[in-house]
């Protein structure tokens, strides 16, 4: 038997009530015409700024087997023009799509949402669980009003799990996501400052957040949450009001219901002892620094929680690693001289510098001479951003690191309040450091890259790490 395909021109047609010209096979969907692979679903969808209809026909040319359009174009080729989909709203089908796979699928569905933390934990559960069944998550950071229904839309039939992180900057962005994802489980990660510019408090951070639990079944509904978390009684009163009783949580703790007891970092792995839902656990992680032992703590947790085989779990989990951006630790030779990158230039905020910072002390660094953090701005904190910056220096005093060179008008702040000991150089943007970064480097150094994903300061990781 030739394999099923997600898609075809009869179901979407069903689903969306649109007009289709022919017949036709498909699988994931995709809205970017230069990440299509054979089989895809290409949508167009009109911005602000990019019109994805006039990308229909690339997007062919890349092995797309259809494409939603809200119109069709003039420059597209008659031999495509069949497997069109022709909607009033791509994104309105998208969501229809999203519902409609939800709908048929049999898999357990994981919601992941915090303030730090989602990804990597999304990460965690995907090789726990990948030991036991066929699990799915959502690929890099679709975790928006598109990146979401893109994702449960393309979540293949024979899918046992489902693992989906939800992201957001605005209040009611999290309401609309679990409410097509309607999630058999909901974790919180964390609550901090991050996206504080859209939200009068960290407390209305909490509140959004907890927008998760609307999308939770009542009576059968899971919430695990950080029990170490100023907030998490505000988020159990939360749960608790929508009706879900179910309430788990796990943390440093011992008063959680999961809780780690002690950890060991040896030259490639940390080995962990921990106490999961009423388990004594003994595992190994690829992973360093105490919040991914905690992120492991949540994916092992939900594993009980599902009523799953633990010890097949902790097999697939001794995988977990930090991944680019989020940790990830490389020797490279940069200029002729050997370095150790640690490239956590996803994103940034004050908890998770304080996080990267104290992570150093789990990374074989017997090898270093120099300990240098690259620090460039943190975003979205608020009216309070310059103070946020500069109440890093206790942070970086209590590290290893050496010397710190600061990138952006915020972290100029930082520069400044620096003792002499520690500050190297202040730029300010990413091209200046790369300009500059040849004659700083030593041979030995070990560098941290850390900042928020608007500084582009990834692109100063992407040209060292190809520079030879």
């Amino acid at each position: 038997m030739g394999r099923k395909f997600l898609w075809n021109n009869s179901i979407i047609k069903k689903v969306t009530l649109c007009e289709t010209y022919g017949e036709w096979e498909a699988d994931q969907l995709c809205i970017d015409s230069r990440k299509i692979k054979k089989g895809d679903i290409f949508i167009s969808i009109k911005g602000q700024n990019v019109d994805g209809h006039d990308y229909i026909q690339q997007a062919f040319d890349g092995g797309a087997h259809a494409a939603i359009v809200e119109y069709i174009p003039r420059n597209i080729d008659k031999s495509v023009k069949e497997n069109l989909i022709l909607v009033a709203s791509s994104i309105k089908a998208l969501n229809d799509l999203a519902l409609f796979n939800r709908k048929r699928t049999n898999a357990k569905i994981i919601a992941i949402t915090g303030s730090i933390g989602k990804t990597s934990t999304k990460e965690a559960l995907h090789k726990a669980l990948s030991a036991i069944g066929d699990a799915y998550c959502n690929p890099g950071n679709y975790n928006n009003n598109l990146g979401l229904p893109i994702s449960l839309a393309s979540m293949p039939l024979d899918a046992e799990y489902g693992i989906f992180e939800l992201g957001m900057n605005h209040s009611g962005e999290i309401a609309q996501l679990t409410k097509i994802l309607k999630p058999d489980i909901a974790i919180i990660t964390n609550i901090a400052a991050v996206h504080l510019e859209n939200f009068d408090s960290i407390i209305d951070i909490a509140k959004a957040k907890a927008e998760i639990f609307l999308g939770l079944p009542p009576e059968q509904g899971i919430v695990l949450l950080n029990g170490d978390n100023k907030f998490c009684n505000l988020l159990i009163d939360e749960a608790k009001s929508l009706s879900i009783r179910s309430i788990y949580t796990f943390g440093h703790s011992n008063t959680n219901n999961s809780f780690f007891t002690n950890h060991e970092r040896n030259v490639d792995h940390t080995c962990v002892t921990a106490f999961v839902m009423g388990q004594v656990v003994n595992y190994k992680i690829k992973a360093y620094g105490e919040h991914q032992i905690i992120n492991s703590l949540v994916a092992l947790s939900t594993v009980k929680l599902l009523g799953l085989d633990i010890e097949k779990a902790l097999k697939g989990i001794e995988n977990f690693t930090n991944i680019k951006g989020r940790g990830k630790v490389t020797q490279i030779t940069f200029d002729g001289k050997a370095i150790i990158l640690i490239d956590d230039s996803y994103n940034a905020s004050p908890n998770s510098v304080k996080a990267a910072l104290n992570s150093l002390q789990y990374i074989d660094t017997s090898q270093a001479k120099r300990k240098l953090a690259i620090l460039a701005d943190m975003y979205e904190l608020g009216a309070n951003e310059i103070e946020m910056h500069k109440n890093l220096l206790a942070d970086i005093q209590n590290s290893n690191i050496d010397q710190v060179i600061t990138v952006g008008n915020l972290m100029k702040h930082l520069f400044e309040g620096l003792p002499d000991n520690l500050r190297l150089f202040h730029f300010n943007s990413y091209e200046e450091v790369i300009k500059n970064i040849s004659n700083i480097i030593l041979n030995k150094d070990c560098i941290l890259i850390k900042g928020s994903s608007g500084t582009k300061i990834h692109k100063l990781v992407n040209y060292l790490e190809k520079q030879k």
